[in-house]
């Protein structure tokens, strides 16, 4: 399955993927790499936190329910730094309801995108939020 060049909706962006699913992982840095995406992956808000200054996103995919440090903690971290807190965040969780968006809407999210993720229009619906909050 290869992108042809209409679908390269992000075309050279740097996106981290903060997820501590394995499956959930390999399965949202496909999608993305398929887009054109250039991706790295932490499992845990500690390891992006490291990856972050070397890699310099402009996008993460986000999950709330991480080990240690919630997805939502980061959210806090990286606000409060000037750096990180360019960085479009999507909140890709399991987590459900209106109170879930409203928390990742006050946190900064973007976005929230209900997992299971749609493989279809997964990658455009990114791309789309990316162009908003440039």
């Amino acid at each position: 399955m290869t992108a042809s060049a209409s679908e390269r909706v992000l075309d050279g962006v740097r996106v981290l993927v903060v997820e501590d699913d394995f499956l959930s992982a390999r399965l949202v840095t496909l999608l993305l790499d398929q887009a054109g995406a250039e991706v790295r992956i932490a499992p845990t808000a500690e390891e992006a936190l490291i990856l972050m200054e070397s890699f310099q996103p402009s996008l993460m995919v986000l999950d709330f329910v991480l080990p240690r440090m919630s997805g939502l903690q980061l959210m806090q971290h990286m606000r409060a730094d000037a750096v990180l807190s360019k960085i479009v965040v999507i909140a890709v969780t399991s987590m459900n309801g209106g109170e879930t968006q409203r928390v990742a809407e006050q946190a900064g999210c973007a976005a929230y995108i209900h997992k299971p993720i749609n493989i279809e229009t997964f990658a455009q619906s990114i791309a789309e939020h990316l162009e908003v909050e440039s």
